[in-house]
């Protein structure tokens, strides 16, 4: 079958746009989109057009009050950009499909009831409609924006569920009738299918037949907003294709020189914590400073603990994006668990050091000021330790970095920052090997709590191959970074902002936020000159592949 008669097969392509207001994401889709139907793709956006009430991603992000003016403020952002985007470019024929369109008032006002009911109910998550999980679903930017913990919904949080499940149901209601009118085999591309709306266009058009691709900013943070990830959502759900690439390669392959190069920018915008991703302080290299403010000797047998961000994967597991084997896992009742049966471990071993660090997202941070309810619950637990275990609070801001620079052993459940400590060489311990997004192969991890305790205790008395650690996590994360991934264009100066201070990223915010009239339409003409590989998603287009990997 040559090209022309494979694009005809999935001719017509929808993508998400739900957020066009958020041009650090939008535009993504912008370019994607233009390139698609340059090769003789039809392209549609699907927009919202207005439809959503209270929170949506886009007034979330810009932590938008409720007045009504701001709203329409906000709304109108999106609608121009969203227009912007479907205008013709290099001959492209682009359209954009309005949910609010295919939705009638009648409709609307029974969304409102369906949502209203659904907080009546002693547990509002038990809501299902034509078997969907409708509030589990709308739950999930409710719990990341409260940090909620038991399903417990009250006051604002309570507020924005109903909202979310109003929006949940108009969406799907609205897709389902574009879908109705679209009889040929469709493929829609969604934006991180984890987030509420986006979800249940994914599981709509799943329904209906029609391919579903999963697509995202990369992993790597010096080319989050330049690069893409994307893979057949049907078939890997949210976990990314590279798992079963690294499980299947059985000999690891020396990364080249210029793809090392690309992982080491993402180290370093990790050190320098000049993206609003990072949560550590930034890097000091003052390794005597940590140690005093930790009382850790030089030298001494030290194990961190990184705790993990609870809420995130509590979110995950309410939508259904993770299972119970991700979340609590097999080994510990819990991470609370995993936490007080290691400060029993180390007890009894006073020669070692053990630093507990609490994840700073539980605590208000430069991202939210929200205080989790697992806060309260590290606050009690580690309010009296062994004197050889040591709590490292968000307050003494201490970089992870320079902590990884001063421990011997680091063990976590699914915190990037065992994946940090394995690019260094240093020897990982992980408490339960189904609990981590990257594989667990990449530190020592097991079944049970016997496995685990064995496990840190070798860890810490055995020889350790630093190099080959090294370098099997340069090949995880080429799979993940680079191989996994594809050049999208990006916004101007976007290669170079993760080198930016952080108050000239913030300038550029702002510009693009308040004058976007001018500078989204330059930005987009600009960015026909940078260069973008859309040919090497062509075969997830087709159909014939369903992900980057061979």
């Amino acid at each position: 079958m040559d090209v022309a008669a494979k694009v005809k097969t999935f001719e017509k392509i929808f993508i998400v746009n739900f957020e066009a207001g958020l041009w650090v994401h939008s535009s993504m889709e912008s370019r994607l989109a233009s390139d698609l139907s340059g090769r003789g793709f039809e392209v549609a956006f699907l927009s919202c057009d207005g439809l959503f009430d209270g929170k949506c991603a886009v007034r979330s992000a810009r932590k938008s009050s409720s007045l009504r003016v701001e709203k329409k403020l906000d709304c109108r952002d999106c609608k121009f950009t969203s227009k912007m985007m479907a205008s013709s470019l290099n001959g492209a024929i682009q359209q954009t499909e309005w949910l609010g369109s295919r939705v009638s008032e009648l409709d609307r006002d029974h969304a409102r009831r369906i949502a209203q009911s659904a907080m009546e109910l002693v547990e509002p998550l038990d809501l299902e409609i034509d078997g969907v999980r409708l509030a589990s679903i709308a739950s999930y930017e409710v719990i990341l924006n409260h940090k909620i913990l038991d399903g417990n919904f009250t006051g604002e949080a309570a507020s924005e569920l109903e909202d979310a499940i109003r929006n949940c149901y108009l969406t799907g209601l609205a897709v389902r009738r574009l879908f109705s009118e679209n009889k040929g085999p469709l493929t829609v591309v969604v934006r991180n299918p984890a987030y509420a709306t986006h979800q249940i266009v994914a599981l709509e058009a799943a329904r209906a037949g029609h391919r579903v691709l999963y697509l995202n900013g990369s992993y790597n943070i010096s080319e989050t907003y330049s690069h893409g990830e994307i893979w057949d959502w049907r078939k890997f759900g949210i976990v990314n294709p590279a798992r079963d690439e690294f499980k299947s390669t059985k000999e690891l392959f020396l990364v080249p020189a210029r793809r090392v190069e690309r992982i080491e920018n993402h180290s370093r915008s990790l050190r320098a914590a000049t993206s609003h991703r990072v949560y550590s302080a930034p890097e000091t290299r003052s390794l005597t400073a940590v140690r005093s403010k930790l009382n850790i000797e030089p030298g001494s047998k030290t194990v961190l603990l990184a705790l993990n961000s609870t809420d995130e994967v509590i979110a995950a597991r309410s939508n259904g994006s993770f299972s119970e084997e991700r979340y609590p896992g097999r080994v510990f009742e819990s991470q609370i668990h995993w936490v007080r049966e290691t400060i029993s471990w180390a007890r009894v071993r006073p020669e070692t050091n053990l630093i507990i660090r609490v994840h700073p997202r539980e605590f208000p941070n430069s991202r939210s000021n929200v205080r989790s309810e697992m806060a309260k619950v590290w606050e009690d637990l580690l309010s009296e330790l062994p004197a050889n275990v040591k709590l490292n609070h968000p307050d003494q801001n201490i970089s992870v970095y320079d902590l990884l620079s001063t421990v011997s052993v680091v063990s976590t459940g699914w915190s990037s920052v065992g994946l940090e400590a394995a690019l260094q060489g240093l020897p990982v311990v992980l408490y339960d090997s189904g609990l981590p997004g990257f594989p667990a192969e990449l530190g020592r991890s097991g079944l049970t709590p016997s496995d685990y305790f064995q496990n840190l205790t070798a860890a810490l008395e055995e020889k350790h191959d630093k190099e080959r650690t090294r370098q099997r996590s340069l090949f995880w994360l080429d799979l993940q970074m680079n191989l996994g991934t594809f050049k999208v264009g990006g916004r101007l100066l976007e290669s170079q902002r993760y080198k930016f201070p952080r108050w000239l990223t913030l300038v550029f915010e702002g510009v693009d936020r308040y004058f976007y009239l001018v500078y989204r339409p330059l930005d987009l003409v600009l960015g026909r000159a940078r260069k973008s590989e859309t040919e090497k998603i062509l075969p997830l287009m087709t159909g014939e592949k369903h992900s980057l990997f061979n």
